[in-house]
């Protein structure tokens, strides 16, 4: 289970400045921005985790047995603050923390840490450039959409009419490919 202990101001994943630079400076601030929301909420959707730093408290599904380990939700780790195994406070070299995984803990573990990255427009931005793209390129394909259908390739009229369309999520496909590094693996 995972509580969000200091939630982030934003969830924005790239800046207003940024999608108004890449579509030539519309004048149309209220709804380019729910766009980015909405394209940065489906870039969580799809990678199944936040990127914007918070702190959290995540608590063990289960009991660990000794020698197991616990995966962590959120990543990269910022900053460890406390481990507790069955309610007793374990100190910082009684375990080890490697790529999101607790390991010499046991028993019921619960963990407060803050993760993930520093988001754009903020002092000390971190966040992978190539995760802003996708927000940028999801909020321009949405501006763009608003008067057509993006899945119709080409349209000829000359006999009466002839649609060629794409195939079916092939532009939304070719723009979040980039996410496969970003995404959290599903357990089998």
């Amino acid at each position: 289970m995972l509580t969000v202990v200091d939630p982030s101001e934003s969830k924005a994943l790239t800046t207003l400045e940024a999608v108004k630079r890449e579509l030539g400076a519309p004048d149309q601030d209220a709804l380019l921005m729910e766009m980015i929301l909405r394209a940065s909420a489906t870039v969580e959707t799809l990678c199944g985790r936040s990127f914007a730093r918070e702190r959290v408290r995540e608590t063990s599904s289960g009991v660990v047995r000794l020698g197991g380990s616990v995966t962590l939700s959120r990543w990269p780790i910022v900053e460890i603050h406390s481990v507790t195994a069955n309610g007793a406070e374990m100190e910082d070299d009684r375990y080890d923390l490697d790529h999101g995984v607790l390991t010499g803990a046991f028993g019921r573990v619960v963990v407060e840490y803050t993760a993930g990255y520093v988001l754009p427009g903020q002092d000390g931005r971190d966040l992978p450039h190539d995760i802003e793209r996708v927000v940028i390129e999801l909020a321009k394909n949405d501006w763009h959409s608003r008067s057509r259908d993006m899945s119709i390739r080409s349209e000829d009229v000359d006999g009466v009419s002839n649609l060629s369309f794409f195939g079916s999520g092939s532009t939304i496909n070719a723009i979040t490919a980039p996410l496969a590094a970003y995404r959290v693996p599903v357990a089998l």
